[in-house]
């Protein structure tokens, strides 16, 4: 008996949580679980069934998104590809330009310190040096070596 008590009273108290109420309050609409002067209960309607293919169009959107992940992978890895072999690339520029810079350097100290029939071919050497450090490492715009002849 005690227990056919406690079921009916807690199906008693669960039945007003189902029922819903639309109310208008100052020209606002309002769902209340609780209801309101001149508020009848809506009637709910359960949700519509999926449709009988939505397990096939679940794989199928499944294995899309798969396919894009995969294909997203390998775009992001061509990317990388690229990024390095460029890196690499500007490193052995840079390279270059430092050892360049480092020849003109040396050209010029020649040029300054040639003297007599030296001294021309010198400085034609060191201009030459200048003109090919110029021509190659014209990215280092705030790094370039003047001659000093």
């Amino acid at each position: 008996m005690r227990r056919l008590l406690c079921i009916l009273l807690l199906s008693a108290w669960a039945l007003p949580a189902s029922a819903a109420f639309k109310c208008d309050e100052g020209g606002v609409t309002v769902y209340s679980d609780t209801p309101c002067p001149g508020a009848a209960p809506l009637r709910l309607e359960k949700g519509k069934a999926p449709p009988a293919d939505a397990d096939k169009r679940l794989e199928q959107d499944k294995k899309a998104v798969r396919e894009m992940q995969r294909n997203r992978r390998r775009h992001e890895a061509r990317l990388d590809k690229e990024q390095q072999r460029a890196a690499r690339a500007a490193a052995v520029r840079e390279r270059r330009c430092v050892r360049l810079a480092r020849e003109l350097r040396w050209a010029e100290q020649d040029a300054a310190a040639a003297a007599g029939k030296r001294a021309p071919r010198a400085r034609q050497k060191a201009q030459r040096a200048a003109e090919t450090y110029q021509e190659t490492c014209r990215h280092r715009e705030g790094l370039q070596i003047g001659t000093g002849t």
